[in-house]
């Protein structure tokens, strides 16, 4: 499902590039968390943003690709999910210096 999320992100924002296409899915986070009051109702909008990528792209059990079930993954990878979810987006005008050894 995430992947589906990030691929529709792929398609729909093509024209922004770098630190600004991942501060848009940064902020479209936000929003569904805001829209979508509960887990049921943000999970069914994952879902339907996954069904729609199936439809387009095809099942993802149909490539060969063996997926793991949750309950089987690595202890740093559920850490990692389960911490996800308090990540702050950065803002997006950002103050940092560009680089110029380029």
């Amino acid at each position: 499902m995430h992947l589906a999320f990030l691929r529709w992100h792929i398609l729909n924002y093509a024209n922004l590039d770098g630190d600004k296409w991942w501060l848009k899915v940064d902020d479209n986070l936000v929003t569904w968390r805001s829209q979508f009051k509960t887990e049921v109702a943000l999970s069914a909008a994952f879902s339907s943003t996954y069904n729609e990528d199936k439809e387009k792209f095809g099942d993802p059990a149909s490539s060969g690709i063996k997926v793991v079930e949750v309950q089987k993954l690595d202890g740093w990878q559920t850490t990692l999910n389960a911490h996800a979810r308090n990540v702050v987006p950065a803002a997006s005008n950002s103050t940092k210096r560009k680089r110029t050894d380029e």
